[in-house]
């Protein structure tokens, strides 16, 4: 779950009734709700971040489909894209609010390697792009692919590209 920089007053939380992202997305991680309630949450409640940080969340189902949450601005779902990028801007501002390591030239050098990929493009392909588009300013700590024909995750942790781990969900 990277940060939304810069943050986003917004997502601060103004209630008590509001749901965190936190919570929300640990509610699902502990199978307490399903990936449809949370996006039904997503639809209909405001959800906010812990104050004076803004957090972002992007969350695959095992069909492919992905629901981010930018709290306070909104969420997106994409039923089952052929791929989805998430670095660290709000897709709802995309380039407004321009710093170094806001994500965007990394956000739009994934999309272009993912636009000529080959039609044997695999995981190793996919950890190949976020290898070259991993921090070193602000260090990349988790890179993630999601293969939802072997409802696979697979990880790295710290940019350690050749010590992938899996799990078959």
């Amino acid at each position: 779950m990277p940060t939304c920089w810069p943050f986003d007053e917004r997502s601060d939380p103004k209630t008590d009734k509001e749901i965190n992202i936190l919570n929300l997305d640990i509610d699902l991680l502990m199978m307490k709700r399903s990936f449809e309630e949370t996006r039904k949450i997503a639809e209909e409640e405001d959800i906010c971040s812990i104050k004076g940080t803004t957090f972002m969340s992007s969350l695959t189902d095992k069909n492919g489909n992905v629901l981010e949450i930018i709290p306070g601005q909104g969420h997106l779902y994409f039923e089952r894209p052929e791929y989805q990028i998430m670095t660290n801007f709000s897709p709802f501002k995309m380039d407004s609010e321009l710093h170094p390591w806001m994500g965007l030239d990394r956000y739009e050098k994934a999309e272009e390697m993912l636009k000529k990929k080959n039609d044997d493009f695999d995981v190793k392909d996919m950890f190949n792009i976020l290898k070259e588009v991993s921090q070193t300013i602000c260090p990349t700590v988790f890179s993630m692919v999601y293969d939802s024909n072997e409802n696979t995750a697979y990880w790295c942790e710290n940019r350690k590209w050749e010590k992938l781990a899996k799990k078959r969900l």
